[in-house]
């Protein structure tokens, strides 16, 4: 009917359809934020199937909208919430339900926010970011740590840390994320692990070494058990 106004709603319906029907589609290809304001640490994840569109700026000011938004909004922001209250999260005058969808729309590929968590920091706490590489996105990376250190001073009378001490800790905070990232470990404690997955790990590392040592058989009960241990440290 020449109408351009219902023209754009129908393209804009039919574009929004055709990203729900993409949205049950897997997206393995993750960049993590990290960003701390005025006490409060959010952390979010976002998604899409390729490199491609990874690079793309609209993927780029999706994730830092959809971070900023984190920051500014008070309550924790995820998949669920988006869903349950995605009339309400808004970000640029659109929800970020809405936001997502067009971006798949636009791009043809599945967009999605994994994770989004939200941190208030103690005044004795001492904070540690590291983004690995130079993924040329403030605040952002594939891969992505942080720590968070809490202190005590002996000294009940200054409880405040000198430049000198502050400094120390904010270098051990990165250091211990960093080492986060490169050893990209599945348990924060040994106490975490599940008896049936050491169990698992033990008789997997077991067979190895047998398949690697001819000897392994014949070395005594506590030999073995170091060696055993060692390697579920690894592991984990």
């Amino acid at each position: 009917n020449n109408n351009e106004t219902e023209a754009k709603i129908w393209l804009k319906k039919k574009g929004f359809k055709d990203a729900e029907n993409r949205m049950s589609r897997e997206s393995k290809n993750v960049i993590f934020g990290i960003k701390e304001n005025n006490g409060r640490l959010v952390t979010i994840g976002v998604s899409c199937e390729t490199d491609f569109v990874a690079n793309t700026e609209l993927f780029r000011d999706l994730s830092t909208n959809l971070l900023n938004s984190a920051v500014n909004n008070s309550q924790t922001l995820s998949e669920s919430t988006i869903i349950k209250d995605s009339n309400n999260i808004l970000f640029n005058n659109v929800t970020i339900s809405d936001a997502l969808k067009t971006v798949i729309s636009k791009t043809g590929e599945n967009c999605r926010l994994l994770l989004s968590e939200n941190l208030e920091l103690e005044k004795n706490n001492i904070l540690g970011i590291y983004l690995h590489g130079n993924y040329n996105l403030t605040n952002f990376s594939p891969q992505a740590s942080y720590t968070v250190l809490s202190y005590t001073k002996k000294d009940t009378n200054n409880t405040h840390l000198d430049v000198k001490e502050s400094e120390i800790l904010k270098k051990l905070a990165y250091c211990l994320s960093m080492q986060i990232v490169a050893m990209n470990p599945f348990y924060i404690s040994s106490s975490d692990i599940s008896s049936e997955n050491k169990d698992l790990q033990i008789s997997i590392i077991t067979e190895r070494l047998k398949n690697s040592d001819k000897n392994f058989a014949d070395k005594k009960e506590n030999i073995v058990k170091k060696i055993l241990d060692n390697s579920l440290l690894k592991y984990y």
